[in-house]
């Protein structure tokens, strides 16, 4: 995990952590389980957030499943047609400002990629847990823009 000075937001570094965090919203034990990777942009962002002087990961974890779950919330306060974004940045520049190298996604695409996914599992009887992640993550993937085609009306002021 990072924290994007550009977007003013905590950002995902890689799709694990993206995955862990869509799991935590049907099982919140998950953070208990898991110790994120965080970089020095977060580390900040998290203290600075909760006057801790110092990132404990269990804490850390509990800190970022109370975002997800705050986001979720927010999720389904918002009218149709609204929703929340996740952004992806490199993980070798956290805090770019290059805009083409920002990835999003927000609720209402993940929704269209799990429904897409979900329509092709029945062809998927057997497979291996490896394979349909796999599978979701190109569902995913295809619902994924950079942060230069991010509605304006949706950037944090």
């Amino acid at each position: 995990m990072s924290y994007n000075e550009t977007l003013g937001r905590p950002v995902f570094l890689n799709r694990e952590a993206f995955y862990v965090c869509l799991s935590g919203l049907n099982d919140p034990s998950i953070f208990e389980k898991v110790e994120f990777d965080l970089d020095l942009n977060f580390k900040e962002y998290y203290k600075k957030s909760t006057g801790d002087s110092e990132c404990q990961p269990t804490l850390v974890s509990q800190f970022i499943g109370s975002m997800v779950a705050t986001a979720n919330g927010d999720y389904h306060a918002y009218n149709e047609n609204e929703g929340c974004a996740a952004f992806m940045v490199p993980s070798d520049d956290p805090n770019t400002t290059e805009k083409s190298s920002i990835t999003w996604t927000d609720t209402n695409k993940l929704d269209r990629a799990s429904r897409s996914f979900n329509e092709k599992s029945q062809f998927y009887k057997n497979e291996t847990e490896e394979s349909a992640l796999q599978r979701l993550s190109d569902e995913i993937s295809k619902e994924v823009d950079t942060y230069d085609n991010y509605p304006k009306k949706n950037l944090k002021k």
